[in-house]
């Protein structure tokens, strides 16, 4: 073949044909979907690092869409749709695509509060996982992905305080998350999460009525709502707690708040 057809023929190829396929990992989601995902490319780290983006979450939507080559038979998906995943759905597919492309390991440096050298650590991430296509009946660690309990076609979830009351809410996603980044921390109460997931009790007459204000109930009945809260929606953050080696303080940390989780070593 002479120099000439071989350019033509390079010119012909796609690239997955010149450079290989990705590497492509399939697995279910604590919405009991099966998503499939390939390994993260240079490409995608542009997304990634693009901090003007991260003040709403937008980077990281645009990242899972990149990666997601199939979801539950359907093929890719839009941008909108990835920002409809439960939240749940879209940390665990974060925390699949950097073990499946950088590994189970990660070294990551503290700086304690009061300290003022960092401190490293390495931790095993597979310590987070769980194969959720089985019935796990309970046998699940705290810090395990856990699988939602309900259908995955519900986008709310609700339930019966002691005191008799129904209340019910949204499933949080990155669309409610954006909403609650965009804010300064200052305006975050204690009640944000219920009002990002449009709470709502039911009347007398048994209409939903969405709540902002909260004098409607007792404190000890906004404690049992924000613990059924943490039951049907807590999120996977990821949460580990380290020690200081030398002065025994401990504080509990999220992985994916390092750098390291994404770009480690740099």
């Amino acid at each position: 073949m002479s120099d000439q057809e071989k350019k033509g023929t390079i010119k012909n190829m796609n690239e997955s044909e010149m450079f290989g396929k990705p590497n492509v990992e399939t697995f279910t989601l604590p919405s009991n979907k099966k998503v499939s995902i390939r390994e993260r490319n240079g490409e995608d780290e542009d997304v990634l690092s693009k901090l003007q983006n991260n003040t709403d979450g937008l980077a990281f939507d645009l990242f899972l869409q990149a990666i997601i080559i199939d979801y539950d038979g359907k093929g890719r998906l839009t941008l909108d749709e990835v920002r409809a995943f439960r939240i749940r759905d879209k940390y665990y597919l974060l925390y699949k695509s950097r073990v499946q492309s950088l590994g189970k390991e990660i070294e990551f440096k503290h700086t304690f509060q009061g300290t003022q050298e960092p401190i490293f650590f390495t931790e095993d991430l597979s310590i987070f996982d769980a194969d959720l296509s089985k019935e796990l009946l309970g046998d699940l660690r705290k810090e395990q992905i856990h699988p939602y309990a309900t259908n995955p076609a519900d986008n709310r979830f609700s339930f019966t305080i002691s005191s008799g009351k129904e209340c019910r809410m949204e499933y949080l996603t990155s669309f409610q998350e954006s909403k609650v980044l965009e804010k300064e921390t200052s305006q975050l109460s204690i009640n944000e999460k219920l009002r990002i997931r449009s709470f709502e009790l039911k009347d007398s007459n048994g209409v939903w009525r969405k709540i902002e204000r909260f004098n409607l109930l007792l404190s000890k009945e906004m404690i049992e709502i924000r613990k059924k809260l943490e039951e049907f929606d807590s999120e996977f953050g990821l949460l580990i707690k380290i020690k200081h080696p030398n002065k025994g303080m401990v504080e509990e940390v999220s992985l994916f708040l390092y750098e390291d989780f994404f770009f480690p070593g740099v």
